[in-house]
């Protein structure tokens, strides 16, 4: 590994990443990277004299190694064996998806706002919304709404659910566009649940990429002149709209990976 210059400015010419730009390349916010570090020593960067954390090219691989890992299901504290080892084999399952999922399941039961909140920001703070999409939040939802087919009340508890995920995920994605500029992409509310979860999926991985997000609970809301934007259907019920010519590489490569139908195509 090169050593890290002693002057902070030599050292960003000569490549080394501050810890925004390392969030904004690999999608890894900066209280994640942190914990990484601090709890299981999986990324120890380079420290100036005043204590800033820099980069360089073998740390980002190291952190998308690492994604790939808890893409797959893998528990964080697991990753750096397996990244000694330098094996591909998955190792002996865990129940910590399982349990994590119960966690919740529980909180949206009792209707437990504070439980709720405080399991989800303990998830959020060790893995990133990609792996918290596919591993928890997506077959949590699927149980949810298995659990809710003929079950007497289940209304409040949808309504409990659903008003605590728009909040959630709404806040992160209100400070994501606060600080990016440019054409939005907007997503489209095209089912018949007034609070698709699919959309503040879609809208959350999203907010993950260098531009804004807005969303839209009704097509007809959006009229765009001919031929001004493009619109993709990312999953049932959901669909994306963008000014630009194509949509961003970064944003197809998420939706398509992580959502429901794990295609995307475009429409008319």
């Amino acid at each position: 590994m090169h050593s890290l210059p002693e002057d902070y400015h030599q050292a960003l010419n000569e490549g080394w990443l501050p810890i925004r730009d390392v969030a904004r390349e690999t999608g890894v916010n900066p209280v994640t990277l942190r914990a990484w570090e601090r709890r299981y020593g999986l990324i120890v960067p380079g420290r100036t004299e005043k204590g800033h954390r820099l980069y360089n090219a073998e740390h980002v691989q190291k952190i998308q190694a690492i994604l790939k890992w808890l893409n797959r299901g893998v528990a964080v504290s697991q990753v750096g064996n397996l990244l000694e080892r330098r094996t591909a084999q998955l190792p002996a399952e865990e129940n910590l998806w399982d349990d994590q999922r119960q966690r919740l399941l529980q909180a949206i039961s009792g209707l437990n706002e504070r439980h709720l909140d405080d399991h989800f920001n303990a998830c959020m703070t060790l893995y990133p919304p990609q792996a918290l999409c596919e591993q928890l939040l997506l077959p949590m939802q699927a149980q949810l709404e298995q659990r809710w087919q003929g079950k007497f009340g289940s209304t409040i508890e949808q309504v409990f659910w659903y008003s605590w995920l728009r909040s959630k995920l709404g806040t992160r994605i209100y400070h994501h566009n606060r600080q990016h500029g440019g054409a939005p992409v907007l997503l489209i509310n095209l089912s018949d649940k007034a609070l698709e979860p699919g959309l503040w999926f879609c809208a959350w991985l999203a907010a993950g990429t260098p531009i804004p997000v807005a969303s839209s609970s009704a097509c007809a809301s959006v009229r765009p002149s001919s031929g001004s934007m493009k619109t993709f259907r990312i999953f049932s019920g959901v669909a994306c709209a963008t000014s630009s010519m194509s949509m961003p590489p970064s944003l197809l490569a998420i939706i398509a990976t992580f959502c429901v139908a794990r295609s995307v195509t475009a429409a008319t």
